[in-house]
């Protein structure tokens, strides 16, 4: 193996920390015993500081927090407050998706060799941003907000919960030709498909947009939330 320097040492670490047995890893790829001590301090020291940050969090910061929303709860209440409490979280997992989609980029140009499959950079990135774990946690959120935005419909009898859950139920494969979990993207132009179809809800990785088989043909058909509803019995 070719000599390494700290700062290359230290992408590596941050690249591969979050792989189960990475130093296992490592050693079996021929690092030697001074780069894995190296990486080993580098773990130890990142802890370090972790738990310094949680422990001003607990002390400092997580009271402030919590009167604050304290305070809030007291002026916005009920359905208005979980609906903007969700939006800022549905923002959030987001903007952690895009990033992780940057990250990819970044490396793959970094790393780039014409002979050689990148595909396990990409596994190792979207395990180290946990990507699937935050689709998973978007559709819930939007899913939640559907609902609440739609109540109103809901209490008037002009669709059920029932109706809601069937519709989101019911399967993508069945709107549109899925080729290895990816489709064209409902929300913007592109030349490849981007959109990314996993348990029956789409995330884009060019515009970020992303949603359930509801949105989807509201969004390519132009149907209003109750029409696609109706429209997915």
């Amino acid at each position: 193996m070719k000599d390494l320097n700290t700062k290359q040492l230290k992408n590596i670490f941050h690249l591969i920390q979050s792989i189960p047995g990475y130093l296992r890893i490592l050693d079996l790829m021929g690092f030697s015993e001074e780069y894995l001590d190296f990486i080993t301090k580098l773990a130890d020291e990142e802890l370090e500081q972790i738990k310094k940050i949680e422990d001003h969090y607990n002390k400092e910061i997580k009271p402030q927090e919590l009167k604050s929303l304290k305070e809030f709860r007291e002026e916005i209440g009920g359905d208005d407050m979980r609906m903007i409490y969700l939006k800022g979280r549905e923002e959030n997992i987001e903007s952690d998706i895009s990033g992780a989609d940057r990250h990819n980029k970044e490396m793959t140009e970094k790393f780039y060799n014409p002979k050689e499959n990148l595909s396990w950079l990409r596994l190792a990135i979207m395990s180290l941003w946990r990507v699937q774990e935050k689709i998973k946690q978007l559709k819930k959120i939007k899913g939640e907000l559907y609902y609440l935005e739609h109540k109103d419909e809901v209490k008037e009898g002009q669709i059920t919960d029932e109706m809601i859950q069937r519709a989101k139920k019911f399967p993508f494969e069945q709107l549109v030709e899925i080729k290895k979990g990816f489709i064209p993207c409902p929300f913007h132009n592109e030349a490849t498909a981007s959109f990314y179809i996993k348990n029956n809800f789409g995330y884009c990785f060019g515009c970020h947009a992303s949603t359930d088989t509801i949105g989807y043909i509201m969004q390519t058909q132009g149907l209003t939330f109750i029409e696609a509803v109706k429209r997915l019995q």
